[in-house]
C-alpha cells in the first residue's frame, strides 16, 4: 500500500499526537515528583464535606440487603455528595444506636487503627463503608444487656449524624458493631462486603 505525500503527514502528525497524548501524564508526574511536591496536592486544597444541611452536604443511606457470615451481619453504607462542590473524607464514621427519644444505647462501632485513605467526592459521586452488626445474643448472651435501637450514622469529621433506616440489636456495655474506613465507589450489597 502506497501513501500519498499528504497522507503521509497526516498519519505521521497523529502518531505524534498521540505519542504526546501518552506522554504528558507520565512528565507531569515526573516534574512533580523532582519538584518534592506530591501529584496529589491539588486534592488537599479540597474540602472535608460537611454535613446534611437544607438538602445540600453529604447524605447517609444504606444499602440493602445486608450480608449474614459467621454471627454478624455486613451492611454498606453509604455516602453521597448531593453538594454543589467537590469535597473529601478520610476516616471512619460514627456509628451508633439510638432510642426513640435520639439518646445513645450501647457501645459505638469499633474500627480498626488502619490509614484511611483520603476520598474526594464530585458532587453526585458517592463513597461507602462496610458495617458489621455482631448477633447480640451471641455477643452479650444475657437478654438484659441487649438492647434495640435506630442506626445514626456521623460521617467522618462532621458533628450532624443522619438516621438511616436500620433498627439494630446491640450490647449495652460492650461493642458489637464495627466499621472500616471510608473507601471510594458505592458500596454493592452482598458484592463489596470485605
Amino acid at each position: 500500500m502506497k501513501l500519498s505525500s499528504r497522507a503521509g503527514r497526516r498519519l505521521a502528525a497523529a502518531i505524534a499526537l498521540a505519542c504526546s497524548a501518552i506522554l504528558l501524564p507520565a512528565a507531569a508526574l515526573a516534574a512533580s515528583a523532582a519538584s518534592g511536591t506530591p501529584a496529589h496536592s491539588a486534592a488537599a486544597a479540597v474540602p472535608r464535606c460537611h454535613g446534611l444541611l437544607a438538602g445540600r452536604g453529604t447524605e447517609v443511606w444504606l444499602g440493602l440487603p445486608g450480608s449474614g457470615a459467621a454471627g454478624h451481619v455486613y451492611y454498606e453504607l453509604e455516602f453521597s455528595n448531593v453538594g454543589l462542590e467537590t469535597c473529601t473524607l478520610r476516616g471512619f464514621p460514627r456509628a451508633v444506636a439510638v432510642n426513640g427519644s435520639g439518646q445513645q444505647v450501647g457501645q459505638p462501632a469499633l474500627h480498626a487503627s488502619q490509614t484511611p485513605p483520603l476520598v474526594t467526592l464530585r458532587p453526585g459521586a458517592t463513597a461507602h463503608v462496610v458495617l458489621s452488626v455482631a448477633d447480640a445474643g451471641a455477643v452479650c448472651p444475657q437478654p438484659g444487656q441487649q438492647v434495640t435501637g435506630e442506626l445514626t450514622v456521623y460521617p467522618p469529621g462532621q458533628a450532624l449524624g443522619q438516621r438511616v433506616e436500620l433498627s439494630v440489636r446491640v450490647c449495652r456495655h460492650r461493642p458489637s458493631m464495627g466499621v472500616l474506613p471510608v473507601r471510594y465507589g458505592t458500596g454493592i450489597p452482598e458484592y463489596t462486603i470485605r
